[in-house]
């Protein structure tokens, strides 16, 4: 990871320093690295720094990350202005749209509250008054490079929070976005505490019955175009509803999918609530930017691993073929 820019640096410390009460917000749809990276900065500002934080996230916290430390503070509405406001923080949101908070952007980012935007996607859109977006295996590790560069100290519950973040973002140190760099700041984290077991039981090991079944419908799904090399699979809210599952429980399976031998890309595509599709995209390819692909339908994300939202629900045609109806 490529050192924060001094000049970057001292920026963000004045506007930490001159503010009161600091609002930070992670994209819906929560995973791992923008919970953890969120967590572990609200710890900082607020027990270290004596900030009043709050924590906002369109979407509730799923139930295998409320291991973390104070998710709880979590929540899903905050008007800025009653609050009084004067900093917001998103965290590993490359584009504003992942926010999922439109009612609320007009406020947020009406340049009367200064913002800093933290992350690690390389096609971030820089959309706030202060932009660090480093090539990093995920925000939680700038996040650790940030805290260290305040002067400020990772303790056992920061460091459980930014460790969850790397090993999710790294697929458990799998993939190809992990570096010596990510290994060495993972063994400082574990150094200062970090419950790297208590992580990988929750997120990793932990499967009920219901996630389960859902991907194995997900499985059952899989359509391939054997000489493109690209998998796709659909979930629907039927699926759901007779697997006893929820959205959450897709987590995982799209990786899954991908492993199949000389798959070049993987497409799911899940029916959301409220009339939304969602597609994640997966590639192990290095002739392949999925974030491209995304981008097409408003989405972003890594060059390997990507997603996007669209508006409809999905329709099966016939034995194994599906189409969006809008």
């Amino acid at each position: 990871m490529k050192k924060i820019p001094p000049e970057k640096l001292n920026q963000i410390k004045k506007l930490i320093t001159e503010s009161e009460q600091v609002l930070i917000i992670s994209h819906r749809k929560p995973d791992g690295d923008t919970l953890g990276a969120m967590l572990a900065l609200f710890l900082v500002l607020k027990f270290q720094l004596g900030k009043e934080v709050f924590l906002l996230c369109a979407d509730e916290v799923p139930e295998h990350f409320r291991f973390l430390p104070n998710f709880f503070e979590i929540k899903q509405e905050i008007d800025p202005e009653k609050k009084g406001i004067d900093l917001v923080i998103t965290i590993d949101v490359a584009v504003k749209a992942l926010l999922g908070l439109d009612d609320l952007l007009l406020s947020i980012f009406s340049h009367e509250i200064k913002t800093i935007n933290i992350d690690h996607h390389h096609d971030n859109s820089s959309y706030a008054d202060l932009n660090l977006v480093l090539e990093s295996s995920s925000t939680s590790e700038i996040i650790f490079h940030l805290i260290g560069e305040l002067g400020l100290k990772v303790d056992s519950k920061i460091a459980t929070c930014l460790l969850t973040g790397i090993y999710t973002d790294t697929g458990s140190f799998q993939n190809d976005n992990t570096t010596p760099e990510t290994f060495r700041v993972a063994s400082q984290l574990i150094l200062k505490g970090a419950r790297l077991g208590l992580i990988n039981r929750n997120v990793f090991r932990n499967k009920p019955i219901s996630r389960l079944r859902l991907w194995g419908r997900a499985l059952s799904h899989v359509q391939r175009d054997q000489k493109r090399g690209v998998n796709v699979s659909v979930i629907t809210q039927k699926d759901l509803e007779e697997c006893g599952a929820t959205l959450e429980d897709l987590e995982g399976v799209v990786n899954m999918i991908n492993a199949i031998p000389d798959t070049r890309a993987t497409i799911l595509l899940s029916e959301q609530e409220k009339n939304e599709i969602k597609g994640s995209i997966r590639t192990d390819s290095d002739e392949i930017d999925v974030s491209q692909i995304a981008s097409l339908f408003g989405g972003g994300g890594h060059r390997k691993a990507s997603g996007f939202s669209i508006p409809g629900r999905l329709e099966r045609t016939g034995e194994g073929s599906w189409k969006i109806i809008k």
